[in-house]
């Protein structure tokens, strides 16, 4: 695209800002010939995406149908940053135009993309657009909670924007509540960074924010003040939702100070500029801002016009506040009128709606919300301090313990010299002349220890080398994790050996568009541990290329019958009781069919369509000589996109630790398992979140075996 083509689309979109709607069509257009030219598939994703932020107000069908073009053509081409930037547009044309519900539901589709392809920036937009949905809808917990997701990521990214933006937001839900402590400090928060921001538009809301306040407080000539200030720098930005709104605000000001002949004014600008915006939430508080003058003044059947009209937008748009607010002066106006029916069903809706926005339910999440984002904080803080602290510990124990293993050598050789020197001077007056030759002799002994000495390290050098060795044998035998990435939408494998090689281990093979995957323990850990492995990913090699259309269930039995012959596995008690514990399952993605095998290693499955975990027991057997034997069964599970699949050895669940020091427990692994995925994580996150939680559990106690999980979403 040339440069010039690039300014003359900038100049049509700027255009398209100061056009009144007939002419905003027409430029639409011209923008939209200007975008046939356009030859790269994401240059087009996003001039369909200006093309419908900029005509959100102007024009809603045109607007919608640029930006759902927009999610077609991303779709088509995996541009994922497009289509999430087209459904927050989306929900924000629905938003302005007081469709919350339509508006909801797109927020929450681009929240989704954003979060699966880690677009921090535009997940803070759209915690941020639902929570103002949920605000102004007066539900508070669901709009601080949103608001303290946009708080959490912004601080993560360093995003000063953002976390004024979220400050200034939680703060609005604080002073709703009546909690002016809390707000002030967050709207403090806010106006600090966005003084250091020169953010003028930020400047405007918080000291409109700040003077709210005031006012609730019936600080009202301070009141007065912050609202000027925020129309001076809103007039000064040409921001007209924000002179509206304070233009309101001071008319509201001068009608608790019964200023009246200074109230009208105010109100009449206001309600201009948002009947220009078709702005439906500003006129219904505008309107109700009327009736209360004409109460005031005591023009009764004026105020009951203005504030019907306003009870009418506001359940339109099911704005509980004003509904509220309105049901009020409503019930004082009809009461005057002497029509106490309708002054009764109005006080009814008032107190209906105050109880619900204001209850102690309410009132307590929200400071549980604030106290769990501060915690959060905290905790993450903690555990990596924790695991620095754990780190130095290992290396000091290890330091201490080589130290006392050489002390007590050294005394040993002390004590036994000791002995020697005694033995010496009791035969020195019967044998002086055997002394030279005794000498000789220990210094012989001597050298003969030095050199058996040297032998022994030299062992334990090629001992310890053979055994690294064998562990990049054993890492290079498992399937390498590109197989995974491969043939699945996402995985994690955690994989922790006690020692340097592993008992455990994990597999995956394809076969007949077919996915073969297996997590098994082998009796014991470390290197008996590791050749079983070895011996256990061979034969699983040999038995599914060498038998078609085989069952899960097949596939063990062979497999038992081959670890039988290679041990010698006769039966007599006698005999190591050596063997290995697995879960084999085969994945069909076409059919969206599961088979699942096990002995002794059950199957966990987390269900995305019904938030539920399913556990699926192995048989009580091993892959080993077993008295009660008999065949394995297969058993088929339907699976369906999303679900998570999970394969683990018993390492996990039973490493000691806690309070306690006790078991993990599987209860606790399939509570985890679901908290992960009810927190929508992908696989990357519930694999560090298994990692934390082990090691939190575990404490300063020792790994006690080899550990293995296995995470896969179908």
């Amino acid at each position: 695209m040339t440069l010039k083509t690039i300014i003359k689309i900038f100049l049509l979109l700027l255009f398209v800002l100061v056009l009144k709607n007939t002419e905003a069509q027409s430029v639409s257009d011209s923008l939209l010939k200007e975008l046939s030219k356009t030859q790269e598939d994401t240059n087009k994703v996003n001039l369909l995406n200006n093309i419908a932020y900029e005509l959100r107000t102007a024009d809603k069908e045109k607007a919608i149908s640029s930006a759902k073009q927009a999610v077609v053509l991303s779709e088509e081409i995996g541009f994922e940053r497009g289509t999430s930037d087209a459904y927050r547009n989306i929900g924000t044309i629905y938003y302005v135009n007081a469709d919350y519900e339509k508006a909801l539901t797109n927020y929450e589709k681009g929240l989704e993309i954003s979060l699966k392809i880690e677009d921090k920036i535009g997940s803070i937009k759209a915690y941020t657009n639902l929570g103002n949905i949920f605000y102004v809808q007066g539900n508070y917990n669901k709009a601080l909670e949103h608001y303290f997701s946009s708080l959490k990521m912004s601080d993560e990214i360093n995003d000063e924007a953002g976390k004024a933006k979220s400050y200034s937001s939680i703060g609005l839900v604080y002073s709703s509540q009546e909690n002016y402590k809390e707000a002030l400090k967050n709207f403090l928060q806010s106006l600090k960074i966005s003084e250091k921001l020169d953010d003028k538009s930020s400047l405007a809301n918080i000291n409109y924010y700040i003077g709210v306040i005031n006012q609730e407080q019936a600080k009202l000539d301070e009141a007065l003040n912050f609202f000027k200030k925020s129309l001076e720098i809103s007039l000064e930005i040409k921001k007209d939702r924000q002179v509206a709104t304070c233009y309101e605000s001071i008319g509201n000001i001068y009608l608790e100070k019964k200023e009246y002949d200074k109230v009208l004014p105010y109100y009449e600008k206001s309600l201009e500029l948002r009947k220009k915006m078709n702005n439906k939430l500003g006129i219904a508080n505008v309107l109700t801002g009327f009736g209360s003058y004409y109460t005031a003044v005591k023009d009764y059947p004026k105020a009951i016009k203005f504030l019907e009209e306003s009870m009418s937008i506001s359940k339109e748009l099911g704005l509980l506040s004003n509904i509220k607010a309105t049901a009020g002066n409503l019930s004082v106006a009809y009461a005057e009128m002497k029509n106490y029916k309708k002054a009764f069903e109005n006080q009814v809706v008032f107190k209906t709606m105050s109880d619900s926005l204001r209850n102690e339910e309410n009132t307590k999440k929200i400071t549980e919300l604030g106290m769990q984002y501060e915690f959060d904080k905290q905790k993450k803080l903690n555990i990596i301090e924790q695991q620095k602290k754990d780190a130095i510990q290992t290396a000091e124990l290890k330091r201490q313990k080589s130290f006392r293993n050489f002390l007590l050598l050294g005394i040993a050789l002390i004590f036994l010299f000791a002995i020697f020197l005694y033995r010496s001077n009791q035969f020195k007056q019967k044998a002086n002349a055997l002394l030279s030759a005794q000498n000789i002799e220990i210094q012989r002994n001597s050298e003969n220890l030095k050199k058996a000495n040297n032998e022994i390290m030299r062992k334990s050098k090629q001992i310890t080398d053979s055994i690294n060795y064998a562990s990049r044998i054993q890492t290079a035998i498992l399937p390498p994790k590109e197989f995974f990435k491969d043939n699945f939408s996402d995985y994690f494998i955690l994989f922790k050996p006690r020692n340097i090689v592993s008992g455990d281990y994990y597999w995956l093979l394809k076969k007949n568009k077919k996915i073969i995957v297996a997590a098994a323990d082998c009796t014991g850990h470390g290197v008996p541990g590791a050749f079983l492995s070895m011996l256990g990913i061979s034969f699983l090699y040999e038995i599914v290329n060498k038998h078609a259309d085989i069952t899960t269930g097949k596939i063990l039995d062979i497999l038992r019958e081959y670890i039988k012959e290679s041990l010698r596995q006769t039966g007599d008690v006698s005999e190591p009781k050596d063997g290995m514990d697995i879960a084999l399952c085969e994945i069909d993605l076409k059919e969206m069919v599961l088979n699942y095998s096990g002995a002794h290693n059950p199957l966990v499955i987390y269900k995305a369509a019904t938030h539920e975990i399913q556990e699926y027991d192995a048989d009580r057997m091993p892959i080993a000589i077993y008295r009660k034997e008999k065949s394995f069964a297969t058993k088929s599970i339907k699976i369906e996109n999303g679900d998570c699949i999970y394969l683990f050895s018993d390492g996990y669940a039973d490493q000691i630790g806690g309070e306690k020091n006790h078991k993990f427990m599987r209860r606790r692994m399939r509570e985890l398992f679901l908290s992960m995925n009810l927190e929508k994580q992908e696989m990357s996150k519930q694999k560090q979140t298994l990692e934390n939680e082990f090691y939190s559990w575990k404490q300063a106690n020792e790994q006690v075996d080899d550990i293995l999980v296995m995470g896969i979403r179908v």
